[in-house]
């Protein structure tokens, strides 16, 4: 087994001869924005061409390639494979309707100019998906946002879960400030995403806080992520970010003793803050869904999960989380507090959630033997 890429891998490659590739140059600067990334794209697309060629003439005659189109990689594969079945990872194609577009305007750049530019990346998409031989998307959602005409090419498989890994531990503790030490006996609202953003509702969590506040004066608030941009194309902000400008917003209306922003943190330290949650907030545009939700569900985590179609695909309101609008802050604080104060509700709907979990997105049981599936069948085809 062979891997390709730019990029030193970040987990075990065991019995893998990880290929790494250079590019001799990047993107040509001053040529129309739309073009940018996809220049870029068609430079490491050569430089695939160039290893495959490499490969191949070497005796090197892969059965199955797999991979990911967005880079583009998969562009010329078939080139120099012309019998190698081509597996790509779905994960995203751009949607003006019923997406994160224009889902949320009041940061997003709803310009025209900015929806053309975005609708160019489906361009390394669409090839991608006319040669490939098959498709994996990890949700119902994704698949959806895809062309109709590609529909009988994809598998919905998500990544994966390890349920195994991922059980509550009653006895958790952090110590936070040096002083202060949070157990599960404390009340303790967690949010977590990569980037502190708009698509992940991060304003709107925030606008909740002050109420959130009232309402459960003894309440810890534990926001995770980076003070960034991670998705998307927003207006430029005089705050500079939105972290600093949601602060500037809500001032001192937020009692910021109890509420403790956490920038990227390593895996455990990130697994001890989502099993110290007793509510969770998750909310997202229409996009990929992120599978922080997931893990705090695999940990018994109960969930305010925002009333949109990646989160409902998983999420059933009252069973195994509880749904709130997106843009509705008092209805955010009032859900959590609802929550806050009835331990009941909250360990049956942990107990559902990690079930769901465990059932239909379990890494060892239900994905990797599906995806292992695909891989093996599309050989015999």
């Amino acid at each position: 087994m062979k891997a390709l890429t730019e990029d030193q891998p970040r987990f075990p490659t065991a019995n893998v001869d990880v290929i790494r590739y250079q590019r001799e140059r990047k993107g040509t600067k001053g040529i129309h924005p739309w073009l940018t990334g996809t220049e870029e794209k068609y430079i490491r697309a050569e430089v695939v061409l160039n290893e495959c060629q490499r490969l191949a003439q070497h005796d090197f005659i892969p059965d199955v390639v797999y991979v990911h189109p967005d880079w583009g990689e998969a562009l010329f594969v078939r080139e120099v494979f012309p019998n190698t079945k081509i597996i790509i990872f779905a994960e995203h194609y751009y949607q003006k309707e019923n997406t994160d577009a224009i889902f949320d305007p009041e940061f997003a750049d709803t310009t025209l100019f900015n929806h053309c530019g975005a609708k160019t990346n489906n361009a390394i998409r669409l090839l991608s998906l006319e040669e490939c031989d098959a498709a994996i998307c990890p949700t119902e959602f994704q698949k959806n946002n895809h062309p109709s005409a590609y529909h009988n090419k994809m598998n919905v498989i998500h990544d994966g879960i390890p349920t195994h890994k991922l059980v509550k531990n009653p006895n958790i503790k952090i110590k936070f400030r040096g002083e202060l030490t949070l157990t599960k006996q404390d009340d303790v609202i967690t949010f977590a995403n990569r980037g502190l953003e708009p698509r992940r509702g991060f304003h709107q969590f925030m606008r909740c806080i002050p109420l959130l506040q009232q309402q459960n004066p003894q309440a810890h608030i534990i926001i995770m992520g980076k003070d960034v941009t991670v998705y998307g194309n927003y207006k430029k902000l005089s705050a500079g970010s939105f972290k600093q400008h949601m602060l500037q917003e809500l001032g001192d209306s937020i009692d910021y003793n109890k509420v403790h922003f956490l920038d990227w943190l390593d895996y455990a330290s990130y697994k001890s803050v989502i099993e110290l949650s007793t509510v969770h907030v998750y909310l997202t545009a229409p996009f990929i869904l992120s599978w922080s939700m997931l893990e705090v569900m695999s940990l018994e985590g109960c969930i305010v999960g925002s009333n949109t179609t990646p989160v409902t695909e998983v999420i059933e309101d009252g069973y195994n989380g509880v749904l709130v609008d997106f843009f509705s802050p008092p209805a955010i604080a009032s859900k959590v507090t609802e929550l806050l104060n009835d331990k009941n509700k909250r360990q049956m709907i942990g107990k559902n959630a990690r079930q769901t979990v465990i059932d239909n997105y379990d890494l060892n049981t239900v994905c990797l033997p599906r995806q292992v599936d695909i891989i093996q069948n599309i050989q015999v085809d």
